[in-house]
């Protein structure tokens, strides 16, 4: 729904919409994570994907690789549209903050 569709509604329904927010979230994340789940037993189920667990340090070296690959995206993304060392931070915010779960 977009912000006009929203602001049309009448106010008890914007209400009860923001009353159900966290609820909303969670719901739809729990549903999220199944299918991510579901989408990963389908592949190595019916596709022969593995997954491999690295030790830390081959994760280093991956982040450093990865690390250059961020610096070029930046850089060949600076002129555009929209801000991509915001883009980049945000994504480490969210990545940091997702990393304990």
């Amino acid at each position: 729904m977009d912000k006009d569709r929203f602001d049309a509604l009448p106010e008890n329904v914007k209400t009860v919409i923001g009353e159900l927010r966290e609820e909303m979230m969670l719901f739809a994340s729990q549903g999220h994570d199944d299918s991510i789940q579901a989408a990963i037993d389908f592949a190595k189920d019916e596709h022969g994907v593995e997954i491999v667990d690295v030790d830390d340090a081959t994760r280093a070296e991956w982040d450093q690789i990865l690390e250059g690959q961020a610096d070029q995206w930046v850089k060949k993304n600076a002129d555009s549209y929209f801000d991509s060392e915001g883009v980049l931070a945000r994504m480490r915010e969210l990545a940091a903050e997702n990393a304990a779960r």
